[in-house]
C-alpha cells in the first residue's frame, strides 16, 4: 500500500487523479455527511492547491488531521443539517 506522500507525490508529479481519489477515501469519515463532504471538499481542496509543498511534509496524515479538525471546528454543522 503507497503511503500518504507516495500519493500526493504521484499527484504532484503525474496529476494522477487516482492517486489523489485514493487519498481522500483514506481520510473520509464522519458522522453526518453532508458536513463530512463539506470538510472534505475544504481540506482537499487546500491540499491540491499546496500539493508541491506539502509532497515531502514528513506526516501529511497528520497535517490531513489537523486540517480537517480546524475546518470542522469552524464550520457549523447545523446548518448543514438544515439544507
Amino acid at each position: 500500500m503507497e503511503s500518504d506522500n507516495q500519493l500526493l507525490a504521484e499527484y504532484v508529479e503525474r496529476g494522477s487523479e487516482r492517486a489523489f481519489r485514493e487519498l481522500v477515501q483514506r481520510h473520509i469519515k464522519g458522522r453526518d455527511e453532508c458536513f463530512a463532504e463539506d470538510v472534505t471538499q475544504e481540506v482537499f481542496t487546500t491540499l491540491a492547491r499546496r500539493a508541491a509543498a506539502l509532497a515531502s511534509h514528513p506526516a501529511l496524515a497528520s497535517w490531513l488531521y489537523v486540517s480537517v479538525r480546524l475546518s470542522g471546528a469552524s464550520k457549523p454543522e447545523v446548518l448543514c443539517r438544515l439544507l
